[in-house]
């Protein structure tokens, strides 16, 4: 019998305590009178769909994200996971992870949360400082995001938080300073986004000034120098890790495994019959709660827009894609350019190559 293919699993819960300015993800405030018991149902209907489409496929991650997750009752959580295991090929799964905020409330579930089977915890930390997270709309302060990133790390072997930096007016001191405060809780993973501005967050509709494009390359390249010197090197454009913490479920999309995304917005990649399809849910929590029909979309892709895919993910990550996958056309002169370079049978961007993908990507793919 063939190998069964990887399959990640991910969960969208799109509530949250408050809607943060820089957010574009379809999010809303939690309704105080949200029914968890009809949700539940409304998951398990939306898992069951892809049951017949996932008979040669093995689970090896699953992926609570938001929205904010940890509003989520715990009980909520363990159902769910306890259905997933009953439905689908579950032997194979060694990450289970949990999107969390730090206020104190959703800090004390951090044990229940363990004990319902969650292994990994991804912190959304942002700033270690109270100007900056009230700038970020954030609703918890400096001292309940150490705190609760000291509760994780007590309780999970296991433990990302997130960061972002290009704030407005942002020194690289400040960043350093901060960036060495984050290392100092020895967390194996970290995740370092760089600010920027989406048509439909509420920052869009302020007059923000970010760094100019030569300030956030020397952030982004403070923040390469020093996690390698910690020992968690980059091995995606916006992610570092200890060797062997390099995030599982992450790893499956950059890497063009098949994923489901369950829940309002979700998407999903999955190969049926030999065709990827691209798929997304409604987007309306509401609209997708009453669906009978989960899936707003449901996109057979061409192999020339799989490709395109493959190379838009796997360029992101140091290990690559392999070089028969590429198109040829441009591939020379992006390695000549100094942007591309080969590893083995493989292609990477370089350091110069990274802050400049959407342009090597374009380049690559241009007629």
């Amino acid at each position: 019998m063939a190998d069964k293919s990887p399959l990640g699993i991910y969960l969208h819960w799109g509530f949250c305590a408050s809607k943060c300015p820089y957010c574009d993800f379809v999010s809303q405030k939690l309704p105080s009178d949200l029914d968890f018991s009809l949700w539940l149902t409304e998951y398990k209907k939306a898992l069951d769909f892809f049951v017949p489409f996932t008979a040669n496929h093995e689970v090896t991650s699953v992926f609570f994200g938001g929205g904010t997750p940890s509003l989520l009752p715990p009980s909520f959580v363990g159902e769910i996971l306890d259905y997933i295991r009953k439905r689908f090929n579950f032997s194979s799964v060694t990450e289970i992870t949990l999107e969390a905020n730090p206020s104190s409330s959703e800090s004390k579930k951090f044990a229940d949360l363990k004990s319902a089977g969650i292994n990994r915890l991804s912190l959304g930390v942002q700033s270690f400082s109270d100007a900056s997270l009230k700038f970020l709309g954030r609703i918890h302060s400096r001292e309940e995001a150490i705190t609760a990133l000291k509760n994780a790390l007590n309780i999970f072997t296991n433990v990302s938080f997130d960061l972002i930096y290009a704030l407005p007016n942002q020194e690289i001191s400040q960043w350093r300073q901060e960036l060495s405060e984050a290392l100092s809780y020895k967390s194996p993973h970290l995740s370092l986004y760089q600010l920027t501005i989406e048509p439909e967050c509420a920052f869009a509709r302020q007059n923000i000034s970010l760094p100019d494009e030569d300030t956030a390359a020397a952030l982004y390249e403070t923040a390469g120098e020093m996690t390698e010197k910690a020992g968690i090197p980059a091995y995606e454009v916006s992610n570092y890790a200890r060797p062997g913490y390099e995030s599982v479920h992450n790893l499956a999309y950059w890497r063009y495994h098949d994923y489901l995304g369950i829940g309002p917005s979700a998407h999903g990649r999955l190969s049926i019959n030999g065709q990827k399809h691209a798929l997304c849910q409604h987007s309306d929590p509401f609209f997708w709660l009453k669906a009978t029909d989960k899936n707003a979309e449901d996109i057979i892709l061409t192999p020339a827009e799989v490709i395109e895919e493959v190379s838009l993910m796997g360029l992101r990550t140091t290990e690559g894609i392999s070089e028969k996958l590429l198109p040829s056309k441009h591939l020379q002169t992006l390695l000549s350019d100094g942007l591309l370079m080969r590893k083995g049978n493989r292609i990477c961007a370089t350091k110069n190559g990274i802050l400049l993908l959407n342009k090597v990507l374009s380049r690559l793919f241009a007629d």
